[in-house]
């Protein structure tokens, strides 16, 4: 190549990268790039123009002195390039995900803006990074747009999406979807219909999803969904005018799709359950409209009702005990070991607060009567008649055991057998390979491993090759080792030596416990895809989505110089007037 051409090729490339870096700039951090009538003013010409301002001379040169079509500003090119950062960006991805020895689908759907079904479609593998250690990723593949709702074209999406990125589907180990017939169904679900081509594609129904039903669940106690109602309105009645908003606390919104705001909201309202009572009397009594008068006065006789008020301390106290499990099973590094030893844990104090319930009552009764003294409110027993159909109506020779009664051993008795009913184990051979962890393996005998060891080598043969006399070559070595160990830490001790293992444990580890990834990602939908932005096509909505959701995985990208250069290459594979690339 001649020196000449070489300058000329470094040139044009100096010219299109500052383009770039803009376009990149305004996709991570979700800024609308053009504008709808006045071109002057678009984001994405004031920024070219910032950074001629700034003293890029590469550029301002460029745009002076180019040809009119050969400046690459224009709304096709900003396009093109936008699905090339797309590319390049998954091309990245698609490789960890191929050089992993398994990984799982997650995938969820939701309406955007347009009254367009989007498929969100994400990947759960194990990574190992250039230090040597093992972590577990989830990453965001793209919005994928749905003709139909039905499970077979939601399935052949999902495959010949994957497909299309180039992966092996028989290294798909699971699947993780909600739990509607549509995705879950056994007979002719989007689960069954994957697991009919792909038998080692296990189905795991979103442990989250699975909380949120637990949940809902306790709505079958008459009372705590006549509470759950109040409180409902009580908040929106104080959010929805400026006015009443001064008169209490912010208290969240009791939000249906954000499941972790519900606990937060119960337990602000318990906290400030005086100060809505007192703004509730002042604005019932207050000169204000006629119709904010009666609204108030009918909140205070409910917000004061002593079923309610009882209802309201039994769920914050519970609340306060899910809260902090719902937000851990959001996290990437949770496996299905993680969310059984909290479901657990859960389940065990619950029992114990059952088996105890006149001490645990007693005491949830004392913090009650403690701080509803400042409002003057007393708890009395309901009316009770002989004949009761639509409440509890047991007989009681005071409130406490009353309430303790009707209310908290039924509401406690709901939680308990919920979490039993949604947590039980339907996947017998996933959870087992976690007991090749020398912490449970220690609690088995031989014959017992063995057994388990069959099971697991019966299940994934095509995996695991001389599995059986591997693990118990692992059994013998490790199985007097009683603490508690990382999986990661033990996946790095098992790759050399005990190969099989290793890759047994790298299954269970890649088994998706939720499908927070793929929710998480309509947070991005929403944002991008907004009333004013409502008309831009699919495939540039799924880049800016991409490029928003993996700003970390692009700013690594650029510190190591790959990023811009690969789009400039990926650019010139089509004719272009200028030359970025020399041509053999």
């Amino acid at each position: 190549m001649s020196s000449a051409q070489q300058q000329t090729i470094e040139s044009n490339r100096a010219k299109l990268i500052p383009i770039i870096k803009t376009i990149v700039f305004c996709g991570i951090h979700n800024m609308p790039l053009r504008g709808k009538t006045d071109e002057t003013a678009a984001i994405f010409n004031s920024l070219l123009k910032f950074r001629v301002d700034a003293g890029d001379t590469i550029l301002n040169d460029h745009l002076k002195n180019s040809a009119a079509n050969a400046t690459y500003t224009s709304h096709r090119i900003q396009n093109e390039l936008i699905n090339i950062c797309n590319e390049v960006l998954l091309e990245h991805i698609i490789k960890d995900v191929k050089e992993s020895q398994f990984f799982s689908v997650i995938a969820d759907e939701s309406c955007d803006i347009s009254g367009i079904e989007q498929l969100s479609l994400g990947v759960r593998f194990v990574h190992k990074m250039s230090t040597g250690k093992f972590c577990v990723r989830e990453e965001f593949l793209g919005f994928v747009p749905l003709q139909r709702l039905d499970a077979e074209t939601i399935s052949e999406q999902i495959l010949s999406t994957l497909i299309k990125f180039g992966l092996d589907l028989s290294k798909m180990i699971g699947q993780a979807y909600d739990g509607c017939s549509t995705m879950a169904g056994k007979i002719s679900g989007v689960r069954k219909r994957i697991e009919d081509k792909y038998p080692n594609a296990n189905f795991f129904h979103c442990n989250f999803h699975k909380l949120n039903l637990v949940i809902n669940d306790l709505s079958d106690v008459s009372e705590i969904r006549n509470t759950v109602g109040t409180i409902k309105d009580s908040i929106n009645f104080f959010r929805e005018s400026p006015l009443r908003r001064k008169y209490i606390p912010n208290i969240p919104l009791f939000c249906e799709t954000r499941w972790t705001a519900k606990y937060k909201s119960i337990r602000i309202f318990k906290e400030n359950i005086n100060i809505i009572l007192e703004a509730l009397q002042k604005l019932s009594e207050s000169d204000v409209n006629r119709n904010t008068k009666n609204r108030a006065f009918q909140l205070y006789n409910s917000c004061s009702n002593s079923t309610f008020l009882v209802c309201l301390f039994v769920m914050a106290e519970y609340s306060s005990m899910l809260e902090p499990v719902a937000n851990v099973l959001q996290g990437v590094n949770q496996n299905l070991l993680t969310v059984k030893k909290q479901i657990t844990t859960l389940t065990q104090i619950f029992q114990k607060h059952r088996e105890s319930a006149d001490a645990t009552f007693n005491v949830l009764w004392g913090k009650m009567e403690s701080s509803l003294a400042e409002s003057d409110i007393k708890i009395t027993i309901p009316r009770i008649v002989k004949k009761q159909i639509y409440r509890a109506n047991v007989l009681a020779d005071c409130a406490e055991s009353y309430f303790k009664i009707n209310i908290f051993i039924r509401y406690v008795d709901s939680l308990i057998l919920s979490l039993k009913e949604r947590f039980s184990e339907e996947n017998e051979v996933p959870y087992s390979i976690f007991q090749l962890l020398p912490e449970y393996m220690s609690k088995l005998d031989e014959n017992q491993y063995r057994s388990l060891t069959e099971k697991i080598s019966k299940k994934y043969s095509s995996f695991l090759d001389n599995f059986a006399a591997e693990s118990m070559i692992w059994y013998d070595n490790c199985s007097n080792i009683q603490k508690s160990q990382d999986v990661l830490d033990i996946l790095k001790e098992s790759e050399i030596f005990y190969p099989s293992v290793f890759s047994a444990i790298c299954i269970d580890i890649s088994f998706p416990a939720t499908t927070c990834t793929a929710e998480r990602s309509f947070s991005t939908l929403r944002r991008v895809k907004t009333w004013i932005r409502s008309t831009m096509t699919n495939e540039r909505l799924d880049a800016l989505c991409m490029m928003n959701i993996h700003k970390s995985t692009i700013i690594d990208l650029i510190s190591n110089n790959k990023y811009y250069e690969e789009i400039v290459d990926s650019f010139e594979r089509d004719v272009r007037r200028l030359q970025f690339l020399f041509e053999n």
